[in-house]
């Protein structure tokens, strides 16, 4: 379940929680991040399950995604991962769009302004607010004399 609230379709948690033996969320989730991409059966039924009406897809929530993101880049030891996906259909961007590289600004002002809004009415509620408190400070300098 937590899996699939990660992102990961239901067979493919089915398939970590059987190849890790049910040993626990880390070892399936380091499973699944190392077979998602690579293992063409991932998403497919395990042989011999039976088949089940389609659920409606739950939207995306922010900061699972990001956390996704973040642990997908600890895994693999990597310094950067592709958001395309995310800001498709995170940001229901059209397909044009997704493809344009857009300003960094606004990408982390949509994500946090996401992340705020799903952490609402949780715990976690003034953590965007308190990270990002303080002051502004601006400096102008000549740049001909120092």
């Amino acid at each position: 379940k937590q899996l699939q609230e990660m992102g990961f379709s239901e067979h493919g948690c089915r398939r970590a929680a059987l190849a890790t033996s049910n040993a626990g969320l880390e070892q399936a989730l380091n499973w699944a991040f190392g077979h998602s991409e690579t293992d063409p059966d991932f998403n497919k039924p395990l042989p011999g399950s039976k088949k089940k009406k389609a659920k409606k897809k739950q939207p995306r929530v922010m900061p699972i995604e990001l956390q996704r993101l973040f642990s997908k880049m600890q895994l693999l030891n990597i310094c950067s991962v592709s958001t395309e996906d995310l800001t498709r259909k995170g940001f229901n961007f059209t397909s044009a769009d997704a493809q344009v590289q857009h300003d960094a600004h606004e990408l982390i002002l949509k994500l946090l302004a996401s992340t705020e809004n799903h952490l609402l009415k949780t715990r976690g509620a003034p953590l965007v607010p308190q990270l990002f408190e303080g002051t502004m400070q601006a400096q102008l300098r000549c740049l001909a004399c120092g």
